[in-house]
């Protein structure tokens, strides 16, 4: 189930745009991916983080087909949608980044993910410096680093918009190589098949 509701964060002024985007389908997942924000949604349960509406979910969507063995959830590391004054998507400030950053540790510490992908470099720039790790550039050719932390594997690629915008005729080679990351991370092994929620 796609919910948006209330958490009780007022951490910063965002709750007041629109309530946090979260996916509670999982108790816990093998895969964690993402994104920056949330998106600004018309109707209760109409999307998703990263949901199959938008490009980089139906992306994302591709990966995950052929690994159906393991379970994938998806976040944002701000949950509520930055809006500029004239109610527009904007992207969000450090600060906002900084006040909901809690919110993604949570999920990483109850969600048990081995993997989680970070979307784009102003994830992964924010999420690795947090984290005191060194950010690893994103290849060209999609030969992505893996960052360990806390027994979790870390990994910046590029944000799947991007790569439907910019580099398209590349698809395909993108989708390859994280779903090697994938299957070479988790040894193709069922870790939470009993996190989905029935």
């Amino acid at each position: 189930m796609i919910i948006v509701t209330d958490n009780g964060c007022s951490n910063c002024g965002l709750y007041q745009n629109q309530l946090p985007l979260l996916d509670s389908r999982y108790s816990l997942c093998d895969v964690l991916w993402v994104g920056l924000s949330a998106k600004m949604i018309k109707a209760r349960g109409e999307s998703a983080p990263l949901g199959a509406d938008t490009n980089s979910g139906k992306i994302i969507n591709r990966i995950e087909g052929d690994l159906n063995n393991h379970v994938f959830a998806k976040t944002n590391l701000v949950k509520c949608a930055p809006l500029d004054q004239d109610n527009k998507l904007r992207y969000p400030t450090y600060k906002e980044m900084k006040s909901c950053f809690c919110h993604l540790q949570n999920e990483v510490a109850n969600l048990g993910p081995r993997l989680v992908f970070l979307l784009g470099l102003k994830v992964a720039t924010f999420v690795l410096r947090e984290k005191d790790v060194q950010i690893p550039s994103l290849d060209s050719e999609f030969n992505y680093g893996i960052c360990e932390y806390d027994n979790v594997s870390f990994v910046p690629i590029h944000h799947p918009s991007f790569i439907h915008i910019y580099k398209r005729r590349q698809l395909d080679q993108y989708i390859s190589k994280v779903q090697a990351i994938i299957s070479q991370t988790l040894d193709t092994s069922v870790i939470h098949v009993s996190g989905k929620a029935s």
